[in-house]
């Protein structure tokens, strides 16, 4: 993932909370941070997600409203520039209804969160070719007690650093449960710290989940393939992955 400025090197950072600006960070180990995605969405954002299924994401809605095309979403990876890491295609959108676009900016959007259902599920149980480490998902769905997440110092803020505009999708973890997320720009943040609190969202994530195991491939470019005299076009990949894996096992 990315750092920003910080060294000029693009680096997943567990970012430092005793530091008001989040300026500083640690370089986040392979053993951390491993449900974190990112993708350069259409509108040309730079963002963050959280796997919370093999098959559901979960992201700010800012970042993916309004998507016409079919984009690709990438993990495995702590540092992008030297990999991107597996790639999987984003086949449907779950924006929260209470989301509002045209709002944004000029203060901060409620219900700014969205679940991406992917094409293919990502696998936990082994590591997949061009990933650095074996992916996981951050758990959901259980509030915690807000005395107790001060006090919890299991708690993590995975993200690229607060020198960057792009720290859309940071995620906040605790006790493997993750807490909150970032979702709006440092640049445009009309609205303070720009954070939600997720145990506000539990019936959300979980109905979303659900419903997203129901979900039947029926959109509309699948007429093209009972046409043969028009030629699907894919949306260019903003971001490709190597043809031969370019990483070394972490594990001996």
């Amino acid at each position: 993932m990315g750092a920003g400025q910080i060294g000029g090197i693009a680096t997943l950072l567990d970012i430092d909370f005793n530091n008001a600006a989040g300026f500083h960070g640690e370089p986040a180990k392979i053993t951390e941070g491993q449900f974190i995605v990112h993708y350069l969405s259409h509108a040309m954002m730079f963002c963050l997600g959280a796997i919370i299924e093999s098959h559901v994401v979960l992201t700010p809605a800012i970042c993916v409203y309004g998507e016409t095309y079919k984009f690709k979403i990438f993990a495995g990876t702590h540092s992008f520039v030297e990999n991107s890491g597996i790639g999987r295609q984003v086949q449907h959108l779950c924006i929260h209804k209470g989301y509002n676009h045209s709002m944004r900016w000029e203060g901060c959007s409620p219900d700014n969160l969205a679940l991406i259902c992917l094409n293919k599920p990502f696998v936990f149980n082994k590591r997949e070719p061009y990933t650095e480490y074996i992916l996981n998902r951050a758990r959901y769905g259980v509030a915690i007690n807000s005395e107790n997440r001060i006090r919890d110092k299991s708690c993590r803020f995975y993200g690229w650093g607060s020198r960057r505009n792009d720290d859309l999708g940071s995620t906040l973890v605790c006790s493997g449960y993750v807490q909150g997320m970032m979702i709006s720009r440092l640049i445009d943040r009309p609205c303070g710290v720009g954070f939600v609190d997720l145990s506000k969202y539990n019936r959300f994530l979980s109905c979303g989940v659900d419903d997203s195991r129901d979900v039947i491939d029926h959109d509309e470019l699948m007429a093209f393939e009972f046409d043969h005299t028009s030629k699907l076009l894919n949306t260019p990949s903003l971001l490709t992955t190597p043809h031969e894996n370019i990483t070394s096992s972490p594990y001996p």
